[in-house]
């Protein structure tokens, strides 16, 4: 007798859980979404790639630092720089001292791949914190990405310490998420290796403990004793390095009381906190300078900002169920929080690139709120935004990194805001007389 063919039984599709679902999900519509946003961000800021050095502590830091020369390593790590102790900073320009020497192509062109970099990395990150929304990923991106007053931490040569302190500020951002979604230990010890990697790149990384407790906070509605004991470790980092950072910028960049009394220091707090608010959708004027007022006569806006705190405090307080905006309006605050000037750093009362990593809590908060409109009878008008938003924010980024091509333009541009100030005039002045004495420029 002939065999029967063996019947062949189908077997049952292995079913396709939910977090596979997510996964594939993510997978097909990240990139639609991210790559206009990078490739938008690498063009608003390609002017700068033609840029040269300016007399705003690019000597300090490349053209006239002894560190580079050699280049001495063991100096990198055991001096401060520009009253300043970020080691990893000055090893970065290092290396493109030994690519391209004082050729500034190679420093710009670092910069410039780091910014991009980290608006892919804001991307991801708000991709996460938000449930996978793409378009708010793609609007905090792209808010992140153009905004005018984040030119000066890109296309400003000495603030490499910006980019690349965010650039590990975000990728532990990132590894602390993962660590609470799974609970594993290698997250938690990358988060605090990019953590340590951030501070060595500037001091103002210190406050990233604070920011993880609130993603805490986020992430259970709520924040305990087991969630501040884990933190410890940061903590102690955070502590040596303000410690370091206090006893460097003592003797030069901290101003004592003789200069600010402290009074007029808690006019100063609140006047930048409300300046920083308003100029994150009024991004106006621009300026690398902005002098603090005379003490005799602070201004109308200085004495009428802490109506400005109490009005933020209240809504703090009457929407303090509201998760999204107490999460936002914090993760603004405490990236603030060194540099609101109650202790006065440096000769600005306001400096454009300490708006860097603050921005992302306003701007993640605008579009959650965008988020909300999609399905309804709005939706085209909410889609629209971020295009609009680019596109305005994208020309006058464009144009303002010109104003960063050398010292001339720079300043320049500063005396056209405030003429009567001394610095930027000196500044200038200063530069066109080392223009006007160089061998090529002599007849």
């Amino acid at each position: 007798m002939s065999k029967k063919p063996a019947i062949k039984t189908k077997t049952k599709p292995k079913p396709v859980t939910k977090k596979e679902k997510v996964v594939s999900s993510f997978d097909k519509t990240i990139l639609p979404w991210l790559i206009p946003v990078l490739v938008l961000t690498a063009a608003v800021f390609l002017p700068m790639l033609n840029n040269g050095f300016t007399n705003w502590d690019d000597e300090l830091y490349v053209t006239q630092n002894p560190l580079l020369k050699g280049p001495d390593w063991e100096g990198m790590f055991t001096r401060a720089e520009a009253s300043n102790y970020h080691p990893l900073t000055m090893v970065s320009l290092a290396f493109n001292y030994i690519i391209s020497g004082f050729d500034p192509f190679s420093y710009h062109l670092v910069n410039w791949l780091l910014h991009i970099l980290n608006t892919g990395l804001v991307f991801l990150f708000v991709h996460k914190i938000s449930g996978r929304k793409n378009f708010v990923a793609a609007f905090v991106a792209i808010i992140f990405g153009v905004h005018p007053m984040h030119v000066e931490s890109v296309a400003w040569i000495s603030e490499r310490k910006d980019v690349l302190y965010a650039f590990f500020f975000l990728l532990s951002l990132l590894q602390y998420w993962k660590f609470i979604e799974t609970n594993k230990r290698s997250n938690y010890i990358f988060c605090l290796l990019f953590f340590i990697l951030s501070l060595l790149s500037k001091p103002a990384a210190i406050i990233l403990p604070l920011v993880l407790l609130l993603l805490d906070y986020w992430k259970s509605g709520s924040v305990n004793k087991k969630m501040v004991i884990e933190k410890i470790p940061l903590f102690l980092l955070s502590f040596i390095f303000g410690v370091i950072t206090v006893k460097v910028q003592s003797a030069d960049a901290i101003a004592g009381l003789d200069v600010w009394p402290l009074w007029a220091r808690f006019f100063f707090a609140c006047y930048t906190i409300m300046i920083y608010t308003i100029r994150f959708i009024i991004p106006y004027p621009l300026s690398a300078f902005h002098p603090y007022p005379s003490l005799d006569s602070l201004g109308l806006p200085v004495y009428l900002s802490p109506i400005f705190i109490i009005v933020l405090l209240a809504l703090l307080w009457l929407k303090r169920k509201d998760k999204l905006f107490v999460f936002s309006i914090s993760f603004f605050i405490i990236n603030l929080l060194l540099v609101i000037q109650f202790v006065s750093i440096g000769l600005t009362i306001v400096s454009e690139r300490y708006t860097y990593v603050p921005y992302i809590g306003l701007a993640f908060l605008a579009g959650m709120l965008l988020n909300k409109y999609l399905n309804s009878s709005k939706a085209t008008l909410i889609k629209a935004i971020p295009f609009v938003v680019g596109i305005i924010f994208g020309v006058i980024s464009f144009q303002r990194t010109k104003v960063w091509k050398n010292g001339d333009t720079l300043w320049a541009d500063v005396i056209k805001h405030y003429p009567n100030a001394a610095t930027p005039r000196s500044n200038h002045a200063n530069y066109l007389k080392a223009m006007a004495v160089k061998p090529e420029n002599k007849s």
